[in-house]
């Protein structure tokens, strides 16, 4: 199936690489954070600030998301350090807290209804936050990815909703980044849905079905508003990881050995968040994994890495959340079994810095989506073992829908003998690949710089 394409949906403007603007544009970015354990959200974070730098090299970059405290964090874009502030919103019972986001949004109400404009810039000079949202520019929406829907509950809605509609309020312009939408299974959160996105400047989105589902939600007249770009991930840039031995690469690959990348997800290792099978998987996850270790390694006579992409620590859903855990758990268990054949890649990784681990695989496949965009983005051929539509959705855009093994649908045979055919394959979706991704990546700067554009601060005259 042929990618989609960003110009199906908005004509793409030329990269703004060395844009010199002597009044930068300042963007805040909602819905990722920095040191998150679940490293698809760095991936957006770090993919999102690529596309802002890329367009326009001076932009002032920031991010405003819940956090006990607010710091600075230098990140790495085009050999340079960029300072980017992190400024923390509360998600907390202490109402009255001056950044808590209940106050907030009780105060940005409070100051619509104030006709006195003086008397408004008193009441928000006094407060930090609402001082920061008043002096940025233009605010980019991510929702950690899949969030804007209420499949998690509502709670997760409101948590990644509210920091929306404070800006609404505020009068700020909102731009919804990259990302899937819905689905929603309840009349309220389709209220909150369509009020964010109706009040956004535009918004944008990484699969077909979210498209349509968000102009679903909008009169014919707002439905332009809803665009199509690819998932920021694909910009993320890997970085090597100091000090980290690699010396199992070298060993893995002996005797021309190809070596197979295997994110296992410790969240559907576990069942699911209730450990009941929630997801509804028809294949027996636990089973699938040691049938696909011992496929790769007996029947495709390759090596066998294991990769964790969330990490357990600190994780307030429990330790069988983390891959790393249950990967560390696997590898202990079964190294002896398979000498010199199966390795764990470790943990405590950035993001970018999984990504380098991943490049040095010839064949990828995970239950983590962004672990497999990480291969998938520097030509690695990738299968996703999905448990949500999202997987489908997004490897749509590249023309690889059938890189996706559906276990909800199908069992541990049906997917191994997926797994087997792509893995023969691999060539010439490495082919695909490196014809494809330097378009998608040139297309998501391109497009995110578009949506930016306006927003710009008008050139100082000399």
């Amino acid at each position: 199936m042929p990618a989609l394409t960003a110009s199906t949906e908005t004509q793409p403007v030329t990269t703004r690489i060395g844009n010199t603007n002597p009044a930068p544009v300042k963007v805040a970015l909602m819905g990722v954070t920095f040191d998150s354990p679940n490293l698809g959200v760095g991936a957006l974070l770090g993919g999102s600030i690529s596309a802002i730098l890329s367009n326009y090299t001076n932009a002032q970059v920031s991010v405003l998301d819940y956090g006990y405290d607010p710091f600075r964090r230098n990140v790495r874009f085009n050999d340079r350090d960029v300072a980017v502030d992190f400024v923390n919103l509360r998600f907390s019972k202490r109402l009255f807290l001056p950044n808590n986001i209940a106050y907030l949004i009780a105060l940005s109400i409070l100051l619509r209804l104030i006709p006195i404009k003086s008397f408004r810039n008193r009441v928000i000079e006094r407060n930090s936050t609402l001082k920061f949202i008043s002096e940025t520019d233009v605010f980019g929406s991510i929702a950690g990815g899949d969030s804007f829907a209420d499949i998690y509950g509502l709670e997760r809605l409101f948590y990644v909703g509210l920091p929306q509609i404070l800006i609404i309020l505020l009068g700020k312009k909102l731009i919804v980044f990259p990302q899937t939408f819905g689905p929603f299974k309840g009349s309220f959160a389709r209220r909150i849905a369509r009020y964010i996105i109706s009040h956004s400047e535009c918004v944008y989105l990484r699969d077909k079905k979210s498209i349509d589902d968000a102009r679903k939600l909008l009169p014919a007249s707002q439905a332009g508003k809803v665009k199509f770009c690819f998932d920021v991930g694909f910009l993320l840039k890997p970085e090597a990881k100091p000090n980290y031995d690699n010396s199992w690469i070298a060993a893995a690959k002996a005797n021309n050995r190809p070596l197979v990348g295997f994110n296992v997800s410790g969240l559907l290792y576990s069942g699911g968040y209730t450990g009941k099978n929630e997801f509804g998987l028809k294949a027996d996850y636990r089973v699938l994994v040691e049938n696909m270790i011992e496929f790769f390694i007996r029947e495709k006579s390759a090596a066998v890495v294991l990769v964790s992409h969330v990490q357990s620590e600190n994780l307030g859903s429990g330790p069988g959340e983390g891959d790393d855990a249950v990967c560390r758990e696997i590898f202990a268990r079964l190294q002896t079994k398979y000498p010199g054949q199966l390795f764990f890649a470790g943990a405590d990784f950035t993001a970018p810095q999984v990504k380098h681990v991943i490049a040095q695989c010839d064949f990828f496949t995970g239950s983590r989506m962004h672990a497999c965009i990480a291969a998938l983005s520097q030509g690695v051929p990738a299968v996703a073992i999905s448990y949500s539509d999202k997987f489908v959705g997004v490897l749509e855009t590249i023309g690889m829908t059938e890189a996706v093994a559906d276990p909800r649908k199908l069992d541990e045979n049906q997917i191994l003998q997926i797994i087997g055919e792509a893995f023969d394959r691999r060539e010439s979706s490495r082919r695909h690949l490196q014809t494809v991704i330097p378009e998608v990546q040139t297309k998501a700067i391109a497009t995110l710089g578009d949506a930016i554009s306006p927003y710009l601060r008008q050139q100082t005259q000399s």
